[in-house]
């Protein structure tokens, strides 16, 4: 759990906490496999599209092979980009789940990042990851289901798990994050959110990016290139 351990830092440190750095070649964290599942939802054929999911899940990819080591063919890209070949629909979300889960090769002792990007729904069963064609009436046949995910992921007996959401409810009255962080911890799974259950993330024209994963890659990258100070909720677009 140690590299969970490390990532969660990072947050606490993109969030001004703290700041650190590791040199991943000279401190070696994980001697076993690392693979992702990486998802950017922005094409939403029901729901209000997004801007920048796509290219955030993308950014986010190209952090984990360039700072993390990650293997470009450990990592399942999904998104509505032209150079993925696989769309955030929610079929193809849990196919790539079980295609990953069911590679020969996988060891208990693996890191399994899955990094999803979009809107999310709240409901009394469980929350949801929308998919593109996702609809907020049915929802329960056509999203995809946090408890659902996290026990496929548990059955598969990965002991190091990280889930990264950067979503938000969609609609008015869907307290996403509530049940995710519940399963998350009830099945020992390292989990940071994009926002508090119920409340909005926010997209930022001025970063091309989503707040949330924007800070969190600039303490990933350790860069130090100038944001700016403060942003201004009310005229940021919410997901």
């Amino acid at each position: 759990m140690r590299v969970i351990g490390y990532i969660f830092g990072v947050a606490l440190a993109s969030a001004g906490y703290g700041q650190f750095k590791v040199d991943p070649l000279t401190r070696p964290i994980v001697h076993s496999k690392r693979r992702a599942l990486v998802i950017g939802a922005s094409d939403y054929k029901n729901l209000g599209k997004l801007a920048y999911s796509n290219s955030d899940a993308e950014n986010f990819r190209q952090a984990l092979i360039t700072g993390f080591k990650f293997s470009p063919d450990s990592i399942r890209y999904i998104s509505d980009s032209k150079e993925s070949p696989t769309k955030p629909t929610s079929k193809e979300i849990f196919a790539a789940i079980d295609n990953l889960l069911a590679d020969p090769t996988l060891d208990k002792g693996d890191l399994f990042i899955l990094y999803f990007s979009g809107h999310g729904i709240g409901k009394a069963d469980t929350d949801y990851f929308c998919a593109t064609d996702s609809t907020v009436e049915n929802i329960e046949k056509t999203g995809v289901p946090v408890n659902k995910l996290v026990y496929r992921l548990k059955q598969s007996g990965l002991r190091n798990i990280l889930i990264v959401a950067d979503a938000c409810r969609a609609g008015t009255q869907s307290n996403f994050g509530i049940a995710l962080n519940f399963v998350a911890r009830k099945s020992n799974i390292a989990l940071l959110l994009g926002c508090e259950p119920g409340k909005k993330s926010y997209e930022a024209p001025a970063l091309r990016s989503g707040v949330y994963t924007y800070f969190l890659l600039k303490s990933l990258s350790n860069s130090k290139n100038r944001t700016p100070r403060t942003f201004q909720s009310a005229s940021l677009p919410a997901c």
